[in-house]
């Protein structure tokens, strides 16, 4: 498995802006639940899925298996 930022360096630019606006919570989650801070936990049942290879929802981060 391995992990690395979206390649597009605006996105990463862009999503981690959001990041210090929100606090540190997901800009693609509603509301401001432990759940939603970044990394969510969405995407870290999706690391542990095998199978998965994708991005986490706000796209900041990308899951190669």
């Amino acid at each position: 498995m391995n992990m690395r930022f979206n390649e597009d360096e605006n996105v990463v630019n862009e999503i981690k802006a959001k990041l210090r606006e929100t606090g540190g919570f997901c800009p693609s989650k509603e509301g401001q639940f432990p759940g939603n801070k970044c990394m969510c936990q969405e995407f870290k049942m999706q690391i542990e899925d095998p199978n998965y290879e994708g991005y986490c929802s706000c796209k900041l981060y990308y899951k190669e298996k």
